[in-house]
């Protein structure tokens, strides 16, 4: 039997059951679910077991840290925990696509596209660090574009908590994706030192994760309240109409988070070459 469906299959089930529990734990939606179950099962199609492992750790501790920043509020915050299938593929599509090309590459070229998952990875776990972790700050936020500070919560706002944060994500991807090269647990990739595979997704997702912050401050689109003043990325707040304060309006939050992946792959792809 060919591999390939046989992986499929596998890799669908355990994602539904992985998805089950998560929607049962409400850190996912139910269209969330549907979505992750999609994106779990291509990405181990493409990328083998341990790129499935990379997406699940992403998941699981940034769920985590969800859960326990779940009792603090900030005014910006939209959605809350349970993310919906906008999320999941706002996060996951940029390295689900650079999965499912892997196993069509020559292997070179395939090695490329495994650090583009990485580093795809790398920037979506460190940002959700940086904004999990960075909602535990002491010290106000400041703008990554003007250095003033700003609501906690708002886009683009950035402090030291949350800055270790990011650093502290994308090293957790990249020592997995290390580590998934030492043991040969990568199938179709070519030879490239551990090591360097360590140093290209630490950097890709913590320069991912800049890019989200910058696009955030600049031209994500955000709301002032008409009532209370308070910024949000919705637009609606204390069930009145908001005014748009900043941004373009089709750039939304989840559409600043794909860009930041694919900054993140698209970094991961350049230093890989480079270096590799």
């Amino acid at each position: 039997m060919n591999e390939f469906p046989l992986r499929l299959s596998i890799a669908a089930i355990l994602a539904a059951a992985i998805a089950f529990a998560a929607v049962r734990a409400r850190s996912l939606a139910p269209s969330g679910a549907i979505a992750a179950v999609v994106v779990g099962a291509a990405i181990v199609t493409g990328g083998g077991w341990w790129a499935g492992f990379m997406l699940v750790a992403f998941f699981a501790t940034s769920s985590a840290l969800s859960r326990i920043a779940r009792g603090r509020t900030d005014q910006a915050q939209v959605r809350g925990s349970r993310r919906d299938a906008v999320q999941v593929l706002a996060n996951g599509s940029v390295a689900t696509i650079a999965a499912l090309t892997m196993p069509l590459l020559a292997t070179d070229f395939a090695t490329l596209a495994f650090a583009a998952v990485c580093g795809a990875l790398a920037t979506a776990t460190a940002d959700t660090w940086a904004t999990e972790i960075g909602r535990g700050s002491t010290r106000p936020p400041i703008s990554i574009a003007t250095g003033k500070p700003v609501t906690p919560g708002v886009s683009g706002g950035i402090t030291p908590r949350g800055t270790f944060g990011a650093l502290a994500g994308a090293a957790l991807i990249a020592l997995l994706a290390g580590a998934g090269v030492r043991l040969d647990l990568i199938p179709s990739v070519g030879s490239i030192a551990p090591l360097t595979l360590v140093v290209v997704t630490l950097a890709a997702g913590f320069l991912g994760s800049i890019v989200d912050s910058v696009l955030g401050a600049t031209i994500q689109t955000s709301y002032r309240c008409s009532v209370c003043g308070a910024c949000t990325e919705q637009h609606h707040h204390c069930d009145r109409a908001t005014i748009r304060s900043k941004g373009l309006r089709a750039v939304n939050n989840d559409a600043v988070n794909w860009l930041a992946t694919a900054a993140g792959a698209g970094s991961s792809i350049v230093l890989a070459a480079a270096l590799g």
